[in-house]
């Protein structure tokens, strides 16, 4: 039992260089009260410690790092809300960063009929890295859509340097 989540994880190495966007977007059942989402990311260092936090309270986190859209209430559009992530700038001891989406003011998933996240990095090949997309998560009021780690041990970009012995 418990809360239910895919929690889908990705691995997105800092040497890809690239900003990532966690697009979310939301259909809610015809007829139902609409619930306001909200999407956040939340960053853990490596001993699993909160360190930061992007939501619609507070747009930028991590020195400026990470940039989210603001508040959407009624999920008209394209994307409702996008979670920007700079690994260029994102500091060092960021180790994992949570997209959760949370139902506001005492509302529930129980209105919504699909919620899908796409993980893009415009300057890639294909732009889209991944995509999760879940559906009706019934009484829930809050579900993490994936756990995105920070690889601080990938190798440097340009490499070159050093031989054998």
């Amino acid at each position: 039992g418990g809360m239910a989540s895919p929690k889908d994880d990705i691995t997105l190495n800092r040497v890809d260089g690239h900003d990532v966007e966690f697009a979310l977007n939301w259909d809610f059942f015809e007829g139902m009260p609409q619930v306001d989402l909200d999407a956040q990311a939340v960053m853990f260092d490596a001993t699993g410690k909160v360190v930061d936090a992007a939501y619609y309270n507070q747009l930028s986190a991590c020195d400026g790092s990470i940039t989210h859209s603001g508040d959407n209430r009624d999920g008209v559009g394209e994307d409702d809300e996008v979670i920007k992530v700079d690994f260029d700038r994102l500091p060092q001891f960021v180790k994992a960063i949570a997209i959760v989406v949370t139902a506001y003011s005492g509302g529930t998933f129980q209105a919504v009929e699909t919620a899908n996240l796409q993980v893009r990095s415009p300057s890639a090949d294909p732009p889209v890295l991944a995509e999760v997309s879940i559906g009706c998560q019934g009484s829930n009021t809050a579900f993490v859509f994936c756990v995105v780690y920070a690889d601080p041990f990938a190798p440097a970009a340009g490499g070159g340097g050093g031989g054998g012995g």
